[in-house]
């Protein structure tokens, strides 16, 4: 899915572990790292600092993201927003409904 600004939120399996980042077409970072914000429904996270992808337009939760798709609710929505120097962010809303099938497939397909 994507955000308001073309920030798409991608979850995958790969070497047998979940993975959640956020990233676009071209850069969303400028350094290795930004920090990131995150909102459940109205309940905010604290704040995480996540690595970039070497091509600088994609970052990766840095946690047991597994974990994190376990805990997110059935519906609702899931507010990203990234920022980083010189005031520039990016923020995306996606909706939560149908999370359900993909965590169920995430969580079978991926042991870690």
């Amino acid at each position: 899915p994507w955000g308001e600004e073309s920030i798409a939120l991608r979850i995958n399996c790969r070497d047998d572990r979940v993975g959640l980042s956020v990233g676009r077409d071209g850069p969303v970072v400028s350094g290795a790292s930004v920090f990131v914000t995150l909102r459940v429904n109205d309940r905010l996270a604290p704040g995480d600092i996540w690595e970039a992808a070497r091509d600088r337009q994609a970052v990766s939760y840095p946690g047991d993201a597994r974990d994190f798709l376990r805990q997110l609710p059935a519906t609702g929505t899931l507010f990203v927003r990234l920022e980083g120097s010189r005031r520039w962010r990016f923020e995306g809303t996606y909706q939560l409904d149908g999370i359900d099938d993909v965590r169920r497939r995430m969580l079978a397909a991926c042991s870690r």
